[in-house]
């Protein structure tokens, strides 16, 4: 399981200093593992661009098993705290 929560300081006020912790980066080789999201939301990128989201309940990661690369497809990284995802 991972946590994260807003840190008591830190960081300009109105920022997250959360987002910039990465789950999957994007061209990484397959770790064999893919999550779920318990709580939070994620942001998901490609090529530096924001393609969406996940939210509470998803999975993600699962993308990379189905290409022959296996390499992750995108950056997934933590959108907001406080959160929670388990990776399988």
């Amino acid at each position: 399981m991972m946590h994260w929560r807003r840190a008591s300081s830190g960081g300009a006020r109105g920022t997250n200093p959360f987002r910039r912790v990465v789950i999957y980066r994007e061209g990484a080789p397959l770790d064999f593992t893919f999550g779920v999201l318990v709580s939070g939301d994620l942001i998901v990128e490609k090529g530096g661009s924001i393609l969406g989201g996940i939210f509470e309940r998803q999975i993600f990661g699962e993308m990379a098993y189905f290409t022959n690369e296996r390499m992750r497809t995108a950056t997934v990284r933590v959108g907001s705290p406080p959160g929670c995802c388990a990776q399988i």
